[in-house]
């Protein structure tokens, strides 16, 4: 379930997912920066092989109505802490999310940023940070 924190003195939104699990998940944040609540959705897709962890977009449309989603971020695996706000100092919502790590990463978590572009576009994720236990 999500958790919608209020950072004080920075006035902020902060949203937070901790793991998508086995269902879908939405965030309402508006990262077009239009003034309409936009959807960030965690899904997994069953049918790709070995199934597929991503994130989409659905953009608002001011009327409690939300554009078809759209696929914004590929993740590795499920996220177990997903986050969307501004990280960068620049008022646009930027994505960070945890993952544990596969292939050559495997046996550690890592943390992502994909910098927002104000538009609904994100830039492609960076790693920010490894954990060699899963973070809180």
């Amino acid at each position: 379930m999500g958790l919608l924190k209020k950072i004080f003195g920075t006035g902020a939104l902060v949203l937070t997912l901790s793991g998508c699990s086995d269902i879908d998940s939405q965030l309402g944040i508006d990262v077009d920066k239009d003034g309409k609540k936009d959807l960030v959705e965690c899904w997994y897709d069953n049918a790709v092989f070995l199934g597929s962890w991503d994130l989409y977009l659905a953009k608002g449309n001011g009327d409690g109505t939300f554009q078809e989603s759209e696929k914004i971020i590929h993740l590795e695996n499920e996220p177990t802490k997903l986050h969307v706000e501004d990280l960068d100092g620049d008022n646009v919502p930027d994505i960070s999310y945890v993952v544990f790590g596969q292939g050559k990463n495997w046996g550690s978590w890592y943390m992502y940023l994909a910098k927002g572009n104000g538009d609904g576009t994100f830039q492609e994720p960076i790693q920010i940070r490894r954990y060699k236990t899963k973070p809180n």
